[in-house]
């Protein structure tokens, strides 16, 4: 998408993406923790310190989250506090139970952050930022805000942030892009899309202090992190918001994707049947069926979240009408309309959790680590 997309969502088609993409076919996979696995992850880790990357960061998606059913956000307008340490515990449970699931954990941050490198070798600070998961509208926009706040807290001067976003968690990062960026016009009906008020009548945020950090600062000339550049990449994010180019650096996503004979090596045949979704034969599905009109309605939970999220479908989803859902999924198109996408198939060499979690798993497996962060930091050395 444009610079001043102005939280333009984008359109479906099966015509040749507006993104550039490369199918890529990986060679040997190496293993874990093994001397080769280091040697290939510290090589790209020295990139990103040569290419002044400040500070990584890792979002995950829906469902992986500490309040999948908006309970602790009801709960969090009474007793903020509380429901702070309510979440922690609800996010360590998810993390037991899922591991590598289609998760980040504190092991995968490790590896990233050169935790078994020598003191003298240099390290980048590697955060989790973990956020409700709930797959709907006001989660993501919540989920934005609140990284936003984060960001403008360490007071970044120079140097680039490195944003590394699962599943929804790069939509997520897709709608910072548009609020960085933001004209008047449109910082204002986004606001009145959430419903946000500071003196909280028209509740559309749960945690107002957070909420007015940030957008007293986006008010403030929609400002950019002063120097700072933000270097973005998704992993098996559906295609939903649109980008605007105002508000990163560089944009990178990897999908999970097996070409399917007769069509464009772009597009991906629709799953017609169980079967398809269970031996994700053509991929990452979660990456196709999480396009628009699959949110979930908000839980009987979060009721006062029903205005908001109408509002929200609105303003995001404009020409994006649940009916459509169908025509939408039947055009397969895997390659976003902004950005670089890397077309992996990654059942060449890791059948097993290539087909994990409907082909949705595979990019938060700390073997394939080094991979990723090979290719994200030759994306980030080519940039300006």
């Amino acid at each position: 998408m444009p610079a001043k997309n102005r939280f333009r969502h984008q359109t479906y088609s099966n015509s040749p993406p507006g993104g550039r993409y490369e199918v890529l076919t990986p060679g040997e996979l190496v293993d874990l923790d093994s001397p080769a696995y280091h040697a290939e992850l510290n090589e790209a880790r020295n990139r990103l310190v040569a290419a002044d990357v400040q500070a990584i960061y890792l979002l995950h998606g829906t469902f992986a989250g500490d309040d999948l059913l908006g309970i602790l956000g009801e709960w969090e307008r009474y007793s903020p506090t509380r429901a702070k340490r309510w979440r922690g515990g609800v996010k360590r449970i998810v993390d037991s139970i899922s591991g590598e699931l289609g998760n980040y954990t504190a092991a995968f941050a490790n590896r990233l952050a050169a935790d078994r490198q020598p003191p003298a070798d240099p390290q980048i600070p590697v955060r989790m930022f973990s956020w409700s998961g709930e797959n709907q509208h006001f989660a993501r926009v919540d989920a934005a805000v609140r990284l936003l706040d984060e960001l403008f807290s360490r007071e970044f001067v120079t140097g680039r942030i490195l944003l590394w976003g699962h599943s929804h968690g790069g939509n997520v990062l897709a709608l910072l892009t548009n609020l960085l960026a933001a004209d008047g016009e449109t910082f204002q009906r986004f606001l009145g899309a959430t419903g946000y008020s500071e003196e909280g009548r028209n509740r559309g945020q749960w945690d107002r202090p957070v909420w007015k950090r940030v957008l007293d600062k986006l008010d403030e000339g929609r400002r950019r992190l002063s120097d700072v550049k933000l270097d973005i990449v998704t992993f098996g994010a559906p295609i939903r918001y649109g980008w605007d180019s105002g508000g990163y650096a560089t944009l990178t996503h990897f999908v999970n994707h097996r070409p399917s004979e007769g069509i464009a090596e772009y597009l991906s045949s629709r799953p017609n049947s169980l079967e398809d979704l269970r031996s994700s034969s053509l991929g990452d599905m979660m990456q196709q069926l999480g396009i628009a009109g699959s949110d979930f309605l908000p839980s009987l939970f979060a009721w006062s979240n029903w205005t908001t999220e109408r509002r929200l479908r609105k303003f995001l989803q404009l020409g994006c009408r649940r009916r459509d859902y169908w025509k939408h999924l039947s055009l397969g198109m895997r390659v976003p309309a902004d950005g670089f996408t890397w077309l992996v198939d990654y059942s060449n060499c890791d059948a097993n959790r290539a087909g994990q979690q409907f082909g949705h798993s595979v990019y938060t497996d700390s073997r394939w680590l080094p991979f990723h962060a090979k290719q994200i930091a030759g994306r980030i050395d080519n940039s300006p």
